[in-house]
This record gives C-alpha cells, sequence and structure tokens, in this order.
C-alpha cells in the first residue's frame, strides 16, 4: 500500500501539433535549412479544443445458477462484486520489498493506512527482505501496478467461491442465483449502472442485490466467519445513499444490501421494497 496523495508531476508547457504550411509562416528560413534551436517569428494562436472521452473496451460478467424450486426459480438473489481498481500509480516501486513492508507494517491494508513502521517492526522488514534478495539474488521487480487486493479484489473472488460453492450443491437454493463482477466501479459505478439499464434479468423479478465489497477475507473484522450470523438481521437496517455497486440496483428500486469491513450494511436498502421481498429471499 502507498501513502495517498504523492507529489503532483511538474506542469509541462502546452505542446502543439501543427502542420508544415503554418510551420513555414513562423520561421523566414526555409524548414528544410532550419536548425535545432533557430529562432521563429512571434505569433497569434486561437486555440480551440473538445474534450471526448475514448472508447475502451470493458464488460460485465454474469453467471446465473438456476434455483430449485420451480414456482420460485424465476426470481433472482443477485451477487456482486466489481473487478477493477484504480490502474497504475504514478510512483513506481519495489515490488517485494514494499510487499514486505505492508505484510509487516500494514497488516490490515487501507485500514492501516498512514501507519508507520515501529523500530521492531522496520527491523522485522530490513531481516525478511535481506533474506528475499539473498535467495534471488539480482532480482528486482518494479512495479506501478495498484492491484486492488482488497478493493475488490476480496470481493471478487469471494464472489466466485460462492458462485462454485452453490454450483456443487445437489440441493439448489429456491431461487435462482445470479452472479454479476461489475467493470468500472472506481470510475463511476459504470458497469453495475451499465447493468441497471440493459439487466439480463427483468429487475422486477429481482428479489435482492448482495455486494461484497472491501476487506472481506482478512483481519479481525473479516466477513465471512460471521456472514450467517448477520445476515438474517440485515435487511432491519435503515436506508442511506451509497457510493458502491448496490447504489445502482438501489437507485432502480431493486432491494440490495452492502457487505463490508465485518458488518451487514444495508446503506441503500429501499424501505417500500424491503418489507415485502427481502425478508422472503432471506428465509427461502
Amino acid at each position: 500500500m502507498l501513502d495517498d496523495n504523492p507529489a503532483a508531476p511538474a506542469a509541462q508547457p502546452p505542446v502543439f501539433l501543427i502542420s508544415g504550411a503554418a510551420a513555414a509562416k513562423m520561421f523566414t528560413t526555409p524548414l528544410d535549412q532550419l536548425t535545432p534551436g533557430a529562432p521563429g517569428t512571434t505569433a497569434t494562436v486561437a486555440v480551440r479544443f473538445d474534450v471526448v472521452p475514448i472508447a475502451d473496451p470493458a464488460r460485465n460478467v454474469v453467471g446465473i445458477v438456476p434455483g430449485g424450486d420451480p414456482k420460485l426459480k424465476g426470481e433472482y438473489v443477485a451477487v456482486g462484486a466489481h473487478n477493477d481498481h484504480i490502474g497504475l500509480s504514478r510512483t513506481t516501486v519495489d515490488h517485494d520489498s514494499i510487499r514486505i513492508w505492508n505484510h509487516v507494517v500494514r497488516p490490515e491494508g487501507a485500514d492501516d493506512a498512514g501507519k508507520q513502521a515501529t523500530p521492531e517492526q522496520q527491523a522485522r522488514v530490513d531481516s525478511l527482505l535481506a533474506r528475499f534478495r539473498s535467495a534471488h539474488p539480482g532480482r528486482s521487480r518494479a512495479d506501478s501496478i495498484a492491484n486492488g487486493a482488497d478493493d475488490d479484489g476480496s470481493g471478487s473472488v469471494a464472489a466466485l467461491e460462492i458462485a462454485e460453492r452453490i454450483a456443487s450443491l445437489k440441493r439448489k437454493p429456491k431461487r435462482s442465483i445470479l452472479f454479476v463482477w461489475h467493470t468500472g466501479e472506481e470510475k463511476g459505478l459504470l458497469g453495475s449502472r451499465y447493468y441497471t439499464r440493459h439487466p439480463v434479468v427483468p429487475l422486477d423479478r429481482t428479489a435482492a442485490n448482495i455486494n461484497l465489497d472491501l476487506k472481506l477475507g482478512f483481519g479481525s473484522d473479516a466477513v465471512f466467519p460471521s456472514i450467517s450470523a448477520t445476515f438474517s438481521l440485515a435487511w432491519s437496517f435503515a436506508a442511506t445513499p451509497t457510493d458502491a455497486d448496490a447504489g445502482s440496483f438501489g437507485g432502480v428500486n431493486a432491494p440490495c444490501n452492502a457487505f463490508a469491513h465485518g458488518d451487514a450494511d444495508a446503506r441503500c436498502q429501499v424501505p417500500e421494497l424491503a418489507g415485502e421481498r427481502m425478508p422472503r429471499a432471506a428465509s427461502d
């Protein structure tokens, strides 16, 4: 994990691409006779430009495990996570040394942000790094990828584990289970918003959405050791806005719930629907 707010790069002078005809008007010497550093004339430039998003391929991944009850299999419980993170960092680090440092000093990831090493922890980091480099001489891996193991690698693999487990059951849940791995969550819930506008199954047949995002698999607050104890209680929490993918479902009146940071957090529950549909989904 890297400290937030790294120093911004120095501002660069504006650069324009111009035609040869425009360049010829800016020099008294023919262009083919110019040498590097040759002075030109002054020019007044009027610039108009458009900022246009660049299309970049991305996709949601969707899978369905059909329910086992003929009457209820037409209803769906959606389980979602997002498979993107924030991309590349401006800062390049030594992959192996920072992995060791984070493992010793910041084992809780984002919850340990800003935490600095004690003298004892730094000594352990130095010892482990020396041992690693002795075993791998000459090895150095520069890394600028923000891997997102917590946000939301943990939720993505948790959803996959749940899917594999449910698919292996001889007796399936009564309702069908819809698994959606959303793309573009960090860019503004792009994948989940797209899904709710172009659903694979009708939204009014979606009994509930369960979103898995952040800190699901490690530390004292891991969700899944206590999920069975909290799940049946989750539906009674009050509704408040959320900026996670579950909010996209809440925005179209699909009952939703977000598991994160060790608690069943109903930040986007839809009150008028929760009383009718969410308890049924939990109890059935």
